[in-house]
């Protein structure tokens, strides 16, 4: 039995994040590490555990499960990939429409400013 059935209690949370920000978390590893590097280093894993005599990969069904496993472990990836990806575009997003919304509010305070609310010149003669 492995120690992590062992101590099932202490492995059913999260042990490596203390403090830190999940988001961050995966931002730096998206930082890191591009997703073709990502997939090498699963699949390296995946390769060295089922190509060495390794006792816990003897039977074909617990080989058959880590494969398994490690395309679910690829999916995950692509999930949090794609939601690091997508909150930078919307904070990029917000910021945005913060500035033109101020640009805007900044245009309209001053009405003279703006064309249409702009006090007409009289003619001098």
């Amino acid at each position: 039995m492995q120690h992590f059935q062992l101590h099932e209690e202490f492995y059913a949370q999260p042990i490596r994040l203390n403090d830190e920000k999940p988001a961050e978390v995966l931002e730096n590893f998206f930082s890191a590490y591009s997703l073709s590097e990502i997939r090498q280093h699963l699949w390296n894993m995946v390769e060295a555990s089922t190509t060495t005599d390794n006792h816990l990969f003897d039977e074909s069904r617990e080989r058959d499960n880590l494969i398994w496993f490690y395309s679910q472990i690829e999916e995950l990836i692509e999930a949090a990939y794609m939601l690091t990806k997508k909150e930078s575009i919307f904070l990029i997003c917000i910021l945005l429409l913060t500035i033109v919304s101020y640009g805007i509010i900044a245009y309209h305070s001053y009405p003279s400013s703006h064309p249409s609310k702009a006090i007409p010149m009289q003619n001098k003669k």
